[in-house]
């Protein structure tokens, strides 16, 4: 049974990236499926699974070794679901149990930045690293550890809520989840978003919205844009250190919308980490970007499939 390829399924909070992995990492098909907010959580699993039987066919690969499930939020793996998640429908929705029961295939679950870190870790910029820390810049700031080869958690299923470690205690602003000061507050793509729209407000004749703007702005010179950009940096790098401080990783690899804004946000947030950390931690220590972009969810939700593939049983979607 071993070389069989497996099922992603990279939950998000508008849709859902679905895809035939190889044991190399290797994507043979994938599509995305819209996540119908009107749906329960069942039909939205349906709907995914439908999508998978479809892919699974174009891709010619009648048996899989099995499926693997990233959600962002809370995981309860004795109960094989989720809380406090994007997704209002799957939250205490028995996932695991619905998704074997439809499909006779073994599953797992596991938040998605935890399975950008594995996958990661296993075909991209963390190979060969012991301790190995992914850093997700996007809308969220998503966290995920792994150490000798398995993903670390700390409560909950994952690393707690890690993107919401306090960097700004006296500052104004709230996240979506109503935290008070905290890093996605301030330096998430939706934070950036938000004060490049104020300053543009309180421009002369306004101007475009969106992070691509902020950036190409500040690249030119835009002192206020740099500022914007600089401050950010900051605070990312302020909880970078923390998380130095507490996981001792030997590489970070930093992924996520933001992270392709080059060297702009990275160098910065990299030459303040540097400044702010102890010195010994960062002995050990590199930073590296990302390597496997999107698919890096719907990878590493196949790699929980890879590691339970040994005495499953392996067949072909039924088309629901």
């Amino acid at each position: 049974m071993r070389g069989l390829p497996a099922l992603g399924i990279d939950v998000g909070g508008g849709s859902a990236k679905i895809g035939v992995v190889a044991p190399d990492g290797s994507v043979l098909s994938q599509c995305e499926v819209v996540s119908d907010p009107r749906l329960s959580g069942g039909a939205l699993l349906d709907s995914f699974l439908a999508a998978a039987a479809r892919l699974q066919a174009e891709a010619r690969t009648p048996d899989l070794a099995g499926i693997g499930i990233g959600l962002p939020g809370q995981i309860d793996r004795q109960n094989g679901t989720t809380h406090v998640g994007n997704v209002p429908s799957l939250n205490g929705f028995p996932i695991v149990e619905h998704v074997q029961a439809r499909t006779g295939l073994h599953a797992r679950l596991e938040n998605d930045a935890t399975l950008a870190a594995l996958a990661e870790h296993r075909f991209g910029s963390g190979r060969g690293a012991t301790r190995f820390m992914t850093v997700t810049l996007g809308t969220g700031i998503g966290v995920g550890f792994i150490e000798n080869g398995a993903a670390v958690h700390t409560s909950n299923g994952t690393l707690g809520d890690i993107g919401h470690i306090i960097v700004d205690p006296l500052g104004a602003r709230r996240c979506r989840q109503g935290c008070h000061g905290c890093l996605e507050s301030v330096a998430s793509s939706l934070a950036l978003a938000e004060r490049y729209a104020e300053l543009r407000r309180s421009a002369p004749g306004g101007g475009p919205s969106g992070l691509a703007p902020l950036f190409e702005a500040a690249r030119v010179g835009d002192k206020e844009c740099l500022r914007i950009i600089d401050e950010a940096a900051r605070f990312l790098a302020a909880g970078i250190v923390s998380w130095i401080h507490i996981f001792a990783p030997d590489r970070i690899a930093l992924a996520g919308g933001m992270s392709k804004s080059g060297p702009i946000l990275l160098d910065r947030i990299i030459a303040a980490a540097q400044a702010l950390a102890i010195p010994n931690y960062l002995a050990n220590l590199s930073f590296v970007p990302a390597e496997l972009g999107t698919d890096a969810g719907l990878v590493g939700a196949a790699a929980l499939a890879f590691e339970t593939e040994t005495g499953r049983d392996t067949r072909e979607l039924a088309v629901i």
